[in-house]
């Protein structure tokens, strides 16, 4: 692909973005751009790699030894969604909620979607998210298989979804750099929306 084509893709994307098509840093100026090909955000929490695998887009969290996925430089769904991952660590609450979730199975794709109506800065349990789904403890099990399966974390806010005793897992794990990343984002969005949050459930009545 020559220089023109890639210009022309670049202010494609800033249109679609609603941008300067010329030098705006989350276009022309990607956080990292690996030798692998890789898009990777270097956050508050932590860097976040962009990339896809297996055709469908994904975000790994670079900690214990993970490799980013690959990504061409140019892909405008892999460049949106490193802009509006930027924009969400300089506190735009909004701005994930025009992506889509990832790639998975109707209940996966449904459990992800739940977990977007809890409030930024707020945290709410399984139980809270089967009911979402119009179901009680016996779905509860799944949600957190489901959850562990999120392919976009942070876009996704499954950090959100918590234990009723506690934080809970995060991508399968239960101790660790993963739990401390979700701790991380918690405390981050509690910060940003001005409470204080100590990864205690926010549960609605009967939850």
């Amino acid at each position: 692909m020559g220089p023109d084509s890639s210009r022309r893709r670049r202010r494609r994307y800033a249109a679609l973005m609603g941008l300067p098509s010329r030098r705006h840093p989350a276009i022309a100026q990607p956080d990292r751009v690996s030798v692998s090909g890789s898009l990777v955000v270097e956050s508050p929490i932590g860097a976040l790699a962009v990339g896809r695998r297996n055709g469908h887009l994904v975000a790994d969290w670079l900690v214990d030894g993970a490799t980013a996925p690959p990504c061409d430089p140019d892909d405008l769904a892999a460049l949106e969604t490193v802009a509006r991952i930027r924009a969400y660590f300089a506190g735009d609450f909004s701005s994930l909620d025009a992506l889509p979730v990832g790639n998975g199975t109707p209940f996966q794709r449904d459990v992800w979607n739940a977990s977007r109506h809890v409030p930024f800065g707020e945290t709410r349990t399984y139980l809270w998210i089967a009911h979402e789904l119009g179901g009680g403890h016996a779905l509860c099990r799944a949600i957190g298989q489901a959850l562990r399966r999120n392919p976009l974390p942070v876009v996704v806010p499954c950090h959100r979804v918590v234990a009723a005793s506690g934080l809970g897992g995060y991508a399968g794990a239960r101790a660790g750099a993963m739990t401390t990343i979700k701790r991380g984002l918690i405390e981050f969005e509690a910060h940003l929306a001005g409470g204080v949050l100590d990864c205690v459930p926010s549960r609605p009545p009967g939850a």
